[in-house]
Parts: C-alpha cells; sequence; structure tokens
C-alpha cells in the first residue's frame, strides 16, 4: 500500500508498506502548519483508513523500551537536550525503518540534515547508534518494518556522562609499577 499526505505544492510526505497478511497500523504525518492536507491511499484488496491526531498521554520518560509490530507509532517520550543511544534488537535488512519526530509529526533530523534520526541504513549491522537530541521536549518513534506485521524492540537511554580528568593522586618517582 502508499499512503500521500499532501498540501498543495509546499508540502508532501509519502510512505509505502508492503504487506503480508492482514494489517492493522499506524503512520504518522507532519504537516508544518494548520491547513487543508489531501491523503491518498493506493492498495489491493478491501481496506479502511481514518485520519486522526494522536492521542498524547503523559510521556514516557527514559531509559525507556518500546516495542511493536508492524506500522506503528510508540507513546510519546520525554528528551531533554544532548546526547541519547538508540539500541535495536534486529540489524541489517531485517531491521524496521525507524525515524523519531518531534510530537508535532516533523522529522528529528541529523545535525547535517541528511537522514531523519536514528539514521540506520537498510543494510546497517550496527545495533546501536548515538543520536543527537536538539531541544527538549516530547518526541515519538515511527516505525515500520519492511514486511508487516513484524515484531520489533528498541531502546533509548542517556549516554553516561563521563566525569571531567583531573589531577589523580601524585606518583612519587620511584614508585615501581
Amino acid at each position: 500500500m502508499t499512503f500521500s499526505f499532501t498540501g498543495g505544492s509546499e508540502y508532501a510526505e509519502m510512505s509505502e508498506i508492503k504487506l503480508t497478511g492482514p494489517f492493522s497500523g499506524m503512520l504518522a504525518f507532519g504537516p508544518p502548519a494548520a491547513a487543508e492536507y489531501q491523503l491518498n491511499i493506493t492498495g489491493t484488496g478491501i481496506w479502511s483508513a481514518r485520519a486522526a491526531h494522536r492521542d498524547t498521554p503523559l510521556p514516557l520518560e527514559i531509559p525507556v523500551n518500546l516495542s511493536g509490530s508492524g506500522v506503528t507509532l510508540t507513546p510519546d517520550v520525554s528528551l531533554e537536550k544532548g546526547e541519547y543511544i538508540f539500541s535495536r534488537d534486529e540489524t541489517g535488512l531485517f531491521s524496521p525503518g525507524y525515524e523519531l519526530r518531534f510530537a508535532n509529526g516533523s522529522y528529528l533530523m541529523d545535525a547535517d540534515n541528511s537522514c531523519v534520526q536514528p539514521c540506520f541504513k537498510p543494510d546497517s549491522p550496527d545495533t546501536f547508534h548515538i543520536i543527537k537530541i536538539p531541544e527538549s521536549g516530547t518526541y515519538f518513534l515511527s516505525a515500520f518494518p519492511r514486511s508487516s506485521p513484524h515484531p520489533w524492540n528498541v531502546s533509548i537511554a542517556a549516554v553516561p556522562v563521563i566525569p571531567a580528568m583531573g589531577p589523580g593522586p601524585v606518583m612519587p618517582q620511584d614508585a615501581q609499577l
């Protein structure tokens, strides 16, 4: 199925989901302003869709473990400005794609504005990436496996703060190790 969400020539997002059976899931779109938008869906078989604002209960605090099955959105997560470890269970082509988004649905891009964090490439063997949160706030994760349904698990934890190096004990010149 393909999903496109557009607002004139100003805004467009598209998602494609490969289905291997019955599907129930959620996709996020982050239009930049209040306006009229159009949602186009193309797929075979019988289907129905509903467009709605996300329910946003109190955000989860880190460290947090998130899991799901298939294409879905996680609950909100409260993150402070800084660095975090984003870990995943599956790697390479078996791993779902993950996109961190601001609470308003817009993408959380990396510092170079070249990819949506956590920035795993499709065939990446990495089990984790360090992500940089540019401002404190509420975020959520959009997960989209290559086929659906497909279970997935991730965690987000703060990068530990390493104390600054300082003067240590003075070693006598004639000390033997």
